[in-house]
């Protein structure tokens, strides 16, 4: 609207580009369940090769994070708690 209180309308237009993403559900013998999804080229080839139903090894491994403190005030950092806070998926190949 402007000052004479007359409304205009502008139309514009963009390109968007999303990139194909491929994901594979798990679920282990524990009863955990879990998906891995990304849209590298290692992502597709991971879902091609596993059909619904098979039968795989995961491979991980532990993501921790780590704090540090200066207990005994010597002015080197002593470690104080790690504790485990994720898995970082690297494959899966048929058993």
């Amino acid at each position: 609207m402007n000052m004479d209180g007359d409304l205009g309308f502008a139309l514009t237009s963009s390109k968007v580009t999303i990139p194909e993403t491929w994901g594979v559900y798990f679920r282990c013998s524990h009863g955990a369940k879990f998906a891995v999804d990304g849209s590298s080229k290692e992502y597709k080839e991971l879902w091609e090769r596993l059909d619904p139903g098979m039968n795989v090894d995961i491979e991980y491994k532990e993501v921790f994070n780590s704090r540090y403190e200066d207990q005994d005030k010597d002015g080197e950092l002593e470690l104080v708690k790690t504790e485990m806070v994720d898995y970082d998926f690297i494959t899966a190949t048929q058993k």
